[in-house]
């Protein structure tokens, strides 16, 4: 899972706790990788990095899945029930 995010955003910093106790609790499952939208020396959160701009992010936290196979799973509030949902079924077991 890639977390797009910032470090001018308190939700992301929020959500990246979350993540890295995931990866710790399920660490044959999930693999996160945070990255930072924002360019060096801009302050507040860079909507018009190039790497925003090839997302088309318009909010963030941004989470995209992919699969062991590389394949896109899933982006955004699609990769956040993705998530929910393999939890769920991950706590079963």
């Amino acid at each position: 899972m890639f977390d797009f995010a910032s470090e001018y955003c308190p939700p992301c910093r929020a959500a990246a706790v979350q993540f890295k106790m995931l990866a710790q609790k399920y660490p044959n499952h999930y693999a996160f990788r945070r990255i930072d939208i924002n360019r060096p020396g801009v302050v507040g959160i860079d909507w018009a990095s190039p790497l925003a701009r090839q997302y088309g992010l318009q909010s963030i936290p941004h989470l995209v899945v992919y699969g062991p196979d590389k394949r896109l799973i899933a982006q955004g509030d699609a990769a956040e029930k993705w998530m929910a949902d393999d939890l769920r079924h991950l706590r079963r077991e």
